[in-house]
């Protein structure tokens, strides 16, 4: 079996990995546990053992699967936009350090005309 690796965008951090690794553990077992307890999903499993084809979870398990999604979603969001700012706040810190450095220049210039 070949082995396939899949890099993660530069944003996606090792916190956000595990964070997604645990609620998809969570949820794994949660759905396992569910699906012996509910009728729907025990006759679409049993379905799905016999012919190969099934309808999929019930609405309970969909929901859950679809938190995960939004879960995965917003934390992504939020992580490039913390990313893109630390970037924009590299490039821009130069110029402000020339900024910095021009205003001192101006004071010192204001301050000799006045005295």
């Amino acid at each position: 079996m070949r082995r396939v690796t899949v890099e993660s965008p530069a944003f996606w951090t090792l916190a956000d990995q595990a964070e997604l690794e645990l609620l998809v553990h969570e949820l794994v077992d949660v759905a396992f546990v569910h699906r012996e307890r509910c009728p729907t999903c025990s006759a679409r499993h049993r379905e799905y053992l016999e012919t190969g084809c099934s309808e999929g979870p019930c609405v309970a398990i969909s929901e859950a699967i679809e938190s995960v999604i939004a879960w995965r979603d917003r934390r992504a969001l939020l992580s490039r936009t913390i990313h893109l700012r630390a970037h924009q706040d590299l490039d821009e810190a130069p110029l402000r350090a020339a900024a910095r450095t021009e205003l001192r220049e101006l004071e010192r210039e204001r301050e000799e005309l006045v005295a």
